[in-house]
């Protein structure tokens, strides 16, 4: 038995399971798969074929015949179409998808002989006899082929001079049944294509290539009298002959003009309205159009000139652009739904091909019929009149819609009032009535158009808000954002970030990405090389080397991370190690600790960035003091947590909120709308509950404004939430551990007061020279400011696992928030005592003794509690028993043990690393157990 050298998964994975080979061969197909809808693979009355992959091994696609009860898989269709075996299926299969044999890439390929030579340099083709049908031309036939000396090559031969070895040179090329090769033939050149070819030679020339060919042309002209019709204009604008005289003459012209005449915007789109008995000429690229000179003369010998513009938005662009210069020039749109189809004619007329010829030509009867040209008014015998169509047709054609805002809950009964925009290269810009008019008059100044017509336009009703609501709605999508990607627009380039690197748009398939104007960062950003590598160490853990600090981001970033300044400062606490998270003075630990707040103050940024939104991955990032004030309660504030946040508005529309007072207000979030991309919660208070934040976090985002609209805006478009609070959260429970994603500021910056220990404040711009983002910040600092925050969402992207801080910063806080001040004081100076540490404690006695030191405030339940957050915050292990008390031998009573030698793990784990010693037999009651209190901490802290 041979090996099989075909791996069919490859195949699957190339053609998404065969779906793509299907929609290729039968268009009509596309959007039917697995819904029992029926499409037409043959000429018949009624569509019969289905296409489905549901109950088929590997998912892989099928069509099935319901008239004739047959089924096909891609690889038994194309045996059937090439009458050929099943090895022979799967070797074009994978050629035609470039796929490995044995290792190998195979591609359809011509037989080549390249050879030195003494023929004469030259060249020249030999033809087949007939063109044949795998050309894209389903209704072609002998004479639409040689009336555009259209010809199928059995091969071609270039003899050439190499310049470098100084031999001339033969290069044949031979057709193959797998590779055909057409071309349109000239004197001079040949156009040729290859329509199964994978690289750039799918067109190309043979010959000399001309500058400027319009194909069609000579042949179009030389199918009328253009001399005998270029004599009857002259004449019509002669005042010499008299209007009776001139109507004999016009009479004459229509007799002699064409019809009607099409551009296409291509080689197949030109053979395709051939074959369906149009006069038809087209251009060697799509990006080219006729000129002035070109529309004068074909204007003469045609009543009426016609355009068929590709759908995708090159074709739109192109046709806009003909459109507008020649403005009675007709374009024939194709189906607006066909655009999920195909994208030019020659895909429209193989998905209708199966109803036949003249059915094909009916349908493209209709599309001609309501084409419009660009010119909005008509003559009449008393001047000009708008043609409301024709207008409504130009302003869409130059991107003027209705805004449709579905997030806008309007009272019932009344109608929204009419939003408009307009979209310039790819920019949303909201606009008004108003505005639209002076597009249209600018325009006609701009291009020399009548007095007579601007007055039309001014006096017209046509550009009230009533009327103009006719024009297409438009639903704005974000496609900024991805699960894997990021866009940003600045004013000189459109940006990509990706996990992989940071690059300037290019690629055609980002054309149709859209942001609103106030979105667009009027900054003219120029990449620059990374400021930091992100690694792991022998440990896995995530460690960041500095490469740059021209960031003044990424230096308050740093300082803002240094946990452990003081070993930094000298006497008088004066910094020796400026903008640097590593310092020698600090042993690995702790250098690794900074490094790791910093990372986590990056990951919340590049969190913030990414514009795309994921329920399963949705925070309320939450910037904190990792330093606690003079009281339990509170921090000392002044760190730069609001400043970290205000970084994000160099990209974002922040909607900053008073969060201390949403209680208070009837309407807290009023200014967050559908362009609102951040909601920054300042100043959370210390009783807040957060979870009614945690809602806008995961859900729909509700708010209310003054003046009684109301946006309900979806969770996918709504804004990321970000905040700050001088306070831990009261409550962290598991839903406060999965949708609060906190950041911790050090108290490297800081305001000195007589109740702490700092010598001197210290401020941002302290550092800087100036706050950030100040009005003499330099083009060059936002640059890199601009480059490190991008980096910071790159880093983000590149990260499989959230990044938390290194440690349990806001679960002890919480803690302490729990015990108070004033347990906190009395565990303190309890455990100062030696015979209370790592021994056995009369439970009851710790509640004695702090009631006699400071009276009866809380409850023996309270105190025991509030114990076992002491131990879980200081890792102390804590184990309760009944033996027998030592001031009453008769009793036996509840004990602490309380283990101040645990590591972390075994803290984690709750175990000791001595067991306490035993009680005796007589002090243990029998039915009495051991119970260890739990102090788990959440997996991610």
């Amino acid at each position: 038995m041979t090996n099989q050298p075909y791996n069919l998964q490859l195949l699957w994975d190339a053609t998404n399971n065969g779906l793509d080979y299907w929609h290729e061969v039968f268009p009509e197909s596309k959007g039917l798969e697995n819904k029992n809808k029926h499409f037409k693979t043959h000429i018949e009355n009624t569509p019969s074929t289905t296409l489905y992959n549901k109950g088929i091994e590997n998912n892989v696609f099928v069509i099935y015949n319901h008239s004739s009860k047959e089924g096909c898989s891609i690889i038994n269709h194309v045996k059937k179409e090439r009458n050929c075996s099943s090895g022979q299926a799967m070797k074009w299969l994978f050629e035609k998808y470039n796929l490995e044999v044995n290792g190998k890439k195979t591609s359809f390929k011509p037989v080549v002989t390249f050879k030195d030579t003494k023929e004469p340099i030259g060249w020249k083709i030999e033809e087949a006899e007939t063109v044949s049908i795998a050309f894209k031309v389903p209704f072609g036939d002998s004479e639409t082929f040689s009336y555009h000396n259209f010809v199928q090559l059995i091969n071609y031969e270039n003899v050439y001079l190499n310049s470098e070895t100084q031999t001339v040179k033969l290069l044949k090329i031979e057709a193959t049944p797998e590779y055909p090769i057409y071309g349109h033939k000239k004197n001079d050149f040949v156009k040729l294509y290859c329509p199964t070819s994978n690289n750039k030679y799918k067109h190309s020339f043979i010959g000399t290539k001309p500058q400027r060919f319009i194909y069609g042309w000579e042949q179009l002209f030389d199918d009328v009298a253009e001399n005998r019709i270029r004599e009857i204009w002259e004449v019509l604008k002669d005042p010499v002959y008299s209007e009776h005289e001139k109507k004999e003459f016009r009479k004459e012209l229509e007799s002699l003009q064409l019809d009607e005449v099409f551009i296409a915007s291509g080689g197949s789109d030109g053979l395709n309205l051939t074959s369906l008995g149009y006069n038809v000429i087209w251009f060697n690229s799509e990006s080219e159009i006729i000129n002035k000179a070109e529309y004068s003369r074909l204007s003469k010998i045609a009543k009426q000139i016609y355009y068929v513009p590709d759908l995708d938005p090159t074709g739109v662009k192109m046709a806009v652009k003909m459109g507008m210069e020649f403005i009675k020039i007709k374009i024939v749109w194709l189906p607006a739904n066909f655009s999920t189809n195909g994208k030019d004619l020659t895909d429209w007329v193989i998905a209708n091909k199966y109803a036949g010829k003249e059915s094909v030509k009916y349908k493209f009867e209709q599309l001609k019929s309501v084409a419009l040209e660009f010119q909005f008014w008509d003559k009449t015998k008393t001047g000009y009149k708008i043609n409301p169509k024709k207008a409504l047709h130009f302003l869409k054609y130059n991107n003027f819609r209705l805004e449709k805002d579905t997030t806008k809950v309007i009272a019932k009964g009344k109608e929204e009032d009419g939003n408009f925009l307009v979209i310039k290269n790819d920019i949303l810009e909201r606009t008004v009535p108003t505005e639209v008019r002076r597009f249209v008059t600018d325009w006609l100044d701009a291009n020399y158009y009548s007095t007579e017509i601007f007055n039309t336009v001014v006096k017209s009703n046509f550009f009230n808000q009533h009327i103009l609501k006719a024009l297409p709605s438009f639903e704005y999508i974000r496609k900024t954002s991805g699960t894997q990607h990021q866009i940003y627009f600045f004013k000189n380039k459109k940006i990509l970030i990706t996990k992989e690197g940071i690059s300037e748009i290019k690629d055609k398939k980002y054309d149709n990405v859209q942001v609103w104007d106030n979105n667009v960062i009027e900054h003219p950003f120029k990449i620059t090389e990374p400021y930091f590598e992100v690694f792991e160490d022998d440990e896995k853990r995530k460690r960041i080397k500095i490469n740059s600090l021209e960031s003044n981001c990424l230096k308050v970033l740093i300082n803002t991370s240094r946990m452990f300044w003081r070993k930094d400062a000298d006497l008088v606490q004066q910094d020796t190690n400026e903008f640097k998270i590593n310092s020698t003075k600090l042993n690995p630990e702790e250098n690794q600790i900074q490094e790791q707040h910093l990372l986590n103050k990056m990951y919340c940024l590049g969190y913030a960035l990414h514009q795309q939104k994921v329920a399963s991955k949705s925070y309320l990032v939450l910037g904190m003091d990792s330093h606690q004030g003079k009281s339990i309660k509170g921090s000392h504030g002044g760190t730069g947590k609001s400043v970290i946040l205000k970084m994000l508005n160099l990209f974002l529309k922040t909607t900053v909120i008073d969060a201390n007072n949403i209680k208070k207000d009837a309407f807290p979030y009023d200014g967050v709308t559908p362009d609102t991309q951040i909601v920054n919660l300042d100043d959370i208070g210390m009783y807040q509950n957060y979870r009614e934040f945690y809602v806008m976090v995961t859900d729909n985002l509700v708010a209310n404004q003054k003046g009684g609209v109301k946006y309900n805006i979806p969770f996918a478009k709504s804004a990321k939430i970000v905040g700050t609070t001088n306070y831990t959260p009261n409550e962290i429970s598991g839903s406060s551990e999965r949708r609060i994603l906190p950041y911790y500021t050090s108290d490297f910056y800081h305001k000195a007061t007589s109740e702490d220990d700092y010598v001197f404040s210290r401020k941002i711009s302290d550092f800087l020279g100036r706050d950030l983002f100040d009005e003499n910040y330099k083009e060059s600092e936002f640059n890199h400011d601009y480059n490190f925050l991008l980096q910071c969402l790159q880093f983000y992207l590149s990260c499989d696992t959230e990044m938390y801080a290194p440690n349990n910063t806001m679960i002890e806080r919480n803690l302490w928030q729990k015990i108070g001040d004033e347990l906190k004081d009395f565990f303190d100076k309890f455990f100062e005592e030696p015979e209370n540490c790592n021994a056995w404690i009369e439970k009851s006695s710790i509640a004695l003794l702090y009631i006699q030191d400071y009276g009866g405030k809380k409850t023996k339940q309270q105190i025991n509690e509030a114990l076992s957050m002491y131990c879980t915050i200081k890792k102390w292990g804590l184990t309760e028993k009944k033996i027998r008390s030592k001031y009453d031998n008769s009793k036996v009573v509840p004990h602490y043990f309380i283990d101040m030698k645990l590591s972390d793990k075994q803290f984690q784990e709750n175990k000791t690393t001595e067991a306490p010693a035993e009680p005796t037999a007589q002090q243990l009651q029998p039915e009495m157990s051991f119970e260890t209190v739990k102090t788990d901490l959440p997996d991610w802290l």
